[in-house]
C-alpha cells in the first residue's frame, strides 16, 4: 500500500511539472494573441558620448527566454550594447542599453542590432534601431 502511494505521488507530480514546463512554452499563436519577441522601445535615439538608451524584451506569451544578438549592421564599432543579465541566462524580461563606443569621433551613425529568443530554432526575432548624433 506505501508503494502504490509513493508511485501515485511520482506520477502525480511528474504531471504536474510536465503541466508547469508545457504552459510556457513559446509557440506561434496562443489564444489571446499571435506570440512574438517585443523590443519597447524598438527604435533609440542617442544624443552625447554619455548617454545609454535602455530597451526592454519580451515574449507575447511571458515566457522566458535567454536573448540573443543574432546580427548587427552598420555603424557596429562605433554603436555598443550592455545587458543587465549574463548572456545566456533565463529571464522573462531582458534590459539591454546601447550606448557610443569610447572614442567616437563627432558625426551620424546608425545600426541595427537583431536580437532573438535564444531557443534552438530561434523561433521569434526582433530588430531595435539605434541612431546615433554626437556633436
Amino acid at each position: 500500500m506505501k508503494l502504490n502511494a509513493i508511485t501515485g505521488f511520482l506520477a502525480a507530480s511528474a504531471i504536474g511539472l510536465t503541466a508547469l514546463v508545457s504552459a510556457c512554452v513559446p509557440s506561434p499563436t496562443t489564444p489571446q494573441t499571435s506570440n512574438a519577441l517585443l523590443a519597447k522601445p524598438d527604435s533609440l535615439r542617442i544624443t552625447a558620448i554619455t548617454d545609454t538608451e535602455w530597451t526592454l524584451f519580451q515574449l507575447v506569451c511571458g515566457c522566458g527566454f535567454a536573448l540573443k544578438l543574432d546580427s548587427v549592421t552598420g555603424d557596429k564599432t562605433a554603436i555598443l550594447f550592455k545587458g543587465t543579465l549574463p548572456v545566456g541566462d533565463t529571464a522573462q524580461l531582458h534590459s539591454v542599453g546601447f550606448f557610443a563606443a569610447p572614442g567616437t569621433p563627432s558625426g551620424s551613425y546608425s545600426a541595427n542590432f537583431v536580437f532573438s529568443d535564444g531557443f534552438p530554432t530561434d523561433t521569434f526575432d526582433t530588430t531595435v534601431h539605434v541612431f546615433m548624433t554626437l556633436p
